[in-house]
């Protein structure tokens, strides 16, 4: 890695030394920009497409202190995040994830100065692909541009809810050095952040350097105690032995819980040794990061050399839930007695799981002018590089490990588990490589105005790598599975843009009909070997301070190669065993379909799927903006996304629901006879197997799921500036899910939901709503910025939970031209997670959507010079 980085600052000695020259002179042509979601470079940033943009201005005046922090905050991110620093027990715990629309975080294509970075080696929820933004330092960007449409006529794969373009920065005006501490009002979660860049300038070009190390304690649950007295009617057991005869937990003595820090808890069905709820589990992570970025830059008669770098190291440190075990020991009168058996650190010495990851892209090309077009060849180069170790029990050495079932009442030392107790391994390694070349200008006349093109050709070639230890591979890990897998993919690419001026009237107003087309060409071993799109968009603008535009564009989605290429992999999850619940107890289906009494947490095994094919999608927007006058801008935009074959694991309810409704010969839902010799029977019933109780299921990713979603987006801007009073600013944002229908598997009817906006397992909010207001005068200025969240489902669907709002302060004084000094407080009014008094497991909110780190407040100084 470190011979890598340094090749990368010798690339970029390199450009800085390119001798300058003076560009044709083009003063008299309209200053052209380059805009997201198209490849034709325009007057302005006023197109067809919807586009947010947040500048990096933006993110400090908000109140978020890092880029996620701002995306997680967007509207459109509607849809739940299920890793990450508020899922400790998770596959990617140290990585960043958007959910878009809640298509899902592969589903959203990320750029770094419109290019393609290697995504987070180690798969999201071990299935699929994702970007992972902690890889971008806050210091390095300009400004992210979000488009919230399809555009796979323009980029390609991935580009089915949307379009994130981080946009890096080319310079500093001064020497930047920011510090940063921080903490939080109830406890754990103490920062500290330094920042800073250059920038160098001769008439030989502008070389730029900036860093960032930023160091996070961790929040534990006890540092908030809130959660620590949400108790459900059942206590869950720390230490318990489990009569099977009696059918009830039993003590060998009234003082067995004593040589622990716990207390013994009489239930309704006997006795046991707890905790009760979590107290050393993470609710946000350790971190350590460090960053580097540069920006080199030449001019030369024909154009300019350019080369960006991008370096990050991190280091995160977990803790989930303790190490545990379960299972089937002889008590004293060597009858079989099942035990439940947690264990604290300090019997087992450390149990955190550690992340070591690095980063390191390049992008470098040469942007021309000519004297009929402008272009760009770029090659991009990103490497991802992701190590995790997790101590775990060995399965065989841990059934062995107690000589009685009384004996899971002693105390241990971390001496009596050599052996016992090893690491888990995971080396995962992503590459990314592209070579790209762009030419835009202007073509024939259409009604005597020009009609400009544009067309790009891309190769691009990426590899993932997961290896794990022996003892994973074979699933030897007690509760823990292994993820593997290697693949290789190629892709070729041609597209095309074509912005036609139909109508300039000063009647009418202008019209204009934007074409875009594209062709990707797959060299993997999948079902995909092409897949062709296409875009067509239509902007009127009556005059010159309203604009109505429409868009209905293509996507498609190529399988993630983990689908494709992964070697057995072994998760565990919680089910509702309606079998159990219906055929052997008897019940209705309505009274079992979300009936915890047969929740079960069961092993699942699954392995790639070659013969997978490509996702397809559409979408369709209609928006009116309207810009009267620079003070004020006000946009609504509708939308409508439709996925089709979406690639997935199938949802291991569904099987036992088909199991269920095979054995007793009725579809729930339709209330149809089910020929239990039919297909889908025997698949099922071939997927799972019942032994003494253990209930297991062997899955597969499969082209299975439709989704669609329709709703509106609402934005209002406006700046009120006063000679007396200073500057005032209002910025509103809205989104709002007005319908989303799915199917889980195409082929079967009874599998869709009209209604999946209003079903607790969607796992949406409805609405987002973002409003800061603003104010500045003299050397002072400060804003308010809230956060809101809509209603959601609860757990089981019996209710809804109140909408969530966070509030965010900032206030800064710029104490002279060279320095200044902010105040920066998160979630003023410390605002809690709503509780879910339906969810049956610690912490009895839902982590997908909300979280509780509470009031954090943020002490920054900056100077210039």
């Amino acid at each position: 890695m470190r011979q890598t980085w340094l090749w990368a600052c010798v690339l970029t000695a390199i450009v800085g030394k390119t001798t300058q020259a003076s560009q044709p002179d083009r003063s008299n042509e309209e200053q052209k920009i380059t805009v997201t979601g198209s490849l034709i470079k325009q007057n302005d940033d006023d197109g067809p497409a919807p586009i947010f943009s947040i500048s990096a201005d933006d993110l400090a005046r908000l109140g978020h202190t890092n880029l996620y922090d701002a995306l997680i905050a967007l509207t459109a991110q509607t849809g739940s995040l299920l890793e990450g620093d508020q899922f400790p027990n998770g596959f990617t715990s140290a990585a960043q994830a958007l959910n878009l629309r809640g298509f899902g975080p592969g589903r959203t294509l990320v750029l770094v100065n419109g290019q393609r970075l290697a995504l987070n080696p180690t798969p999201y929820q071990s299935e699929s692909n994702f970007f992972n933004f902690a890889i971008i330092p806050t210091v390095a960007i300009e400004r992210v541009d979000v488009l919230t449409d399809g555009a796979s006529a323009i980029y390609g794969s991935d580009a089915i809810a949307g379009v994130i373009n981080v946009i890096l920065r080319e310079e500093y005006d001064a020497h930047q050095l920011k510090l940063t501490y921080g903490d939080t009002q109830r406890g754990g979660g103490e920062s500290f952040k330094l920042t800073g860049g250059n920038s160098f300038h001769n008439n030989k070009g502008t070389l730029t350097f900036g860093y960032q190390w930023e160091k996070r304690d961790p929040i534990f649950a006890e540092d908030r105690g809130y959660l620590l007295n949400v108790e459900p009617d059942l206590i869950p057991p720390t230490i318990g032995m489990f009569d099977l005869n009696l059918r009830q937990f039993v003590l060998p003595s009234a003082d067995a819980c004593e040589p622990h820090v716990a207390r013994p808890v009489i239930t309704n069905v006997g006795d046991f040794c707890t905790r009760g709820t979590r107290r050393e589990e993470n609710l946000r992570n350790k971190r350590d990061t460090l960053s580097l970025f540069s920006h080199g830059e030449i001019s030369t008669q024909y154009g300019k050399w350019f080369a960006d770098v991008l370096l990050w190291d991190s280091e995160t440190e977990v803790r989930s839930f303790p190490l545990f075990w379960n299972g089937i020991v002889p008590n004293q009168n060597n009858e079989d007695t099942f035990v439940i058996r947690e264990f604290s650190a300090e019997e087992t010495g450390s149990q955190d799981k550690q992340f070591d990851e690095q980063a390191l892209s390049i992008i470098a090309g040469f942007e021309g002018v000519a004297s009929l077009f402008d272009y760009k060849a770029t090659f991009s180069f990103s490497d991802y590089d992701s190590n995790r170790h997790l101590p775990l029990f060995r399965n065989q050495q841990i059934e062995s490990f107690f000589p009685a079932s009384e004996a899971i009442f002693d105390r241990y030392q971390p001496s009596d588990f050599d052996g016992v107790i090893g690491n888990s391994v995971s080396n995962a390694n992503s590459k990314a490589l592209s070579l790209s070349y762009w030419m835009s200008g202007e073509a024939f006349k259409v009604n005597g105005n020009n009609s400009r093109y544009a067309v790009i050709a891309e190769w691009n070639k990426t590899r993932y790598r997961i290896d794990i230890d022996d003892t994973s591979a074979n699933f030897g890990w007690f509760g823990f599975g292994g993820s593997s897998g290697i693949g290789t993919r190629d892709r070729y690419a041609l597209g095309a843009e074509w912005l036609l001026p139909l109508i300039k009237d000063s009647a009418i107003g202008d019209l204009e009909l934007t074409l875009a087309t594209r062709w990707d060409d797959y060299q993997d071993d999948s079902g995909v070997d092409n897949a062709k799109t296409w875009k067509a968009s239509l902007q009127w603008k009556p005059t010159d301070d309203l604009s109505i535009n429409a868009v209905h564009s293509t996507s498609f989605r190529a399988p993630d190669m983990h689908y494709l290429f992964a070697n057995n992999t072994l998760y565990f999850t919680d089910v509702i065993d309606l079998f159990e619940c219906i055929n052997i107890g008897d019940n209705s289906f309505n009274a079992c379909e979300n009936n915890t009494d047969y929740l079960t947490n069961i092993p699942v095994e699954w392995a790639g799927n070659q013969e997978l094919e490509e996702e397809t999608g559409s979408t369709q927007t209609i928006g009116i903006f309207y810009n009267p006058d620079e003070s004020l801008s006000m946009s609504l935009d509708y939308y409508q996304i439709e996925l089709e074959s979406q690639v997935g694991l199938q949802l291991e309810s569904q099987y036992l629901l088909w199991e269920s409704q095979c054995a007793s010969g009725e579809n729930y839902s339709t209330g149809e006879s089910v020929d239990p010799s039919s297909e889908i029977c025997i698949d099922a019933n071939n997927r799972i197997s019942r032994s003494n109780g253990v209930l297991e299921l062997e899955n597969s990713p499969v082209n299975r799921a439709f989704r669609k979603q329709s709703g509106v987006d609402l934005g209002v801007n406006w700046l009120y500036a006063t000679n007396e009073a200073g500057s005032f600013g209002v910025d509103l944002q809205h989104s709002q899910i007005l319908k989303t229908e799915i199917q889980q598997l195409t082929s079967e009817p009874s599998t869709y939901d009209g209604d999946f906006e209003n079903s607790p397992r969607s796992g949406e909010v409805k609405s987002r709503t973002n409003l800061s207001l603003s104010w500045a005068i003299n050397n002072w200025s400060t804003a308010l910025s809230f956060y809101r969240k809509g209603s959601k489902v609860n757990f089981d669907g019996s209710s809804k939970l109140p909408a969530w709002t966070i509030t965010n302060f900032i206030l800064k004084n710029e104490l002279d031209r060279h320095q200044d000094i902010s105040l920066v407080i998160r979630n003023l009014t410390d605002k809690k997670p709503p509780i879910d008094t339906a969810r049956i497991n610690w912490p009895y909110y839902d982590r997908s959507q909300y979280d509780a780190v509470g009031l954090e407040w943020f002490l920054e100084y900056e100077v210039r010079y």
